[in-house]
């Protein structure tokens, strides 16, 4: 059972693991994964994925779009992930317990 007093947070570390800087969450993800300058997090609730926006005094996920996984037997996860020069997100899922499917979404210029 998860201790209600601790706190989500996002932690942001330099190549030698050093850390730069943590950032309290309103709530839980699966998982997050940041854009290359690490302004922007993709992260995955339990039915949708989320935008995070770091450059904000205190960040706040902002819905994407729902992913409709069905975390059949926990075997489907979305992991959404930047492309390599963060202007599109790929993610995985499956409707309706069927074939596992990659999503593209490309992000609006400026985002």
């Amino acid at each position: 059972m998860p201790d209600v007093e601790q706190i989500p947070y996002v932690g942001l570390a330099d190549k030698k693991g050093e850390l730069l800087r943590t950032i309290d969450m309103p709530y839980y993800c699966n998982h997050y994964h940041a854009n290359n300058d690490n302004s922007l997090l993709i992260g995955d609730t339990v039915d949708d994925l989320v935008l995070i926006d770091l450059q904000q005094e205190k960040p706040e996920p902002t819905v994407l779009c729902t992913h409709h996984t069905s975390w059949y037997y926990n075997r489907t996860h979305p992991h959404p992930t930047f492309s390599w020069n963060s202007e599109k997100i790929l993610f995985s899922t499956e409707r309706d317990k069927g074939k596992l499917n990659l999503y593209l979404i490309e992000l609006e210029e400026g985002r």
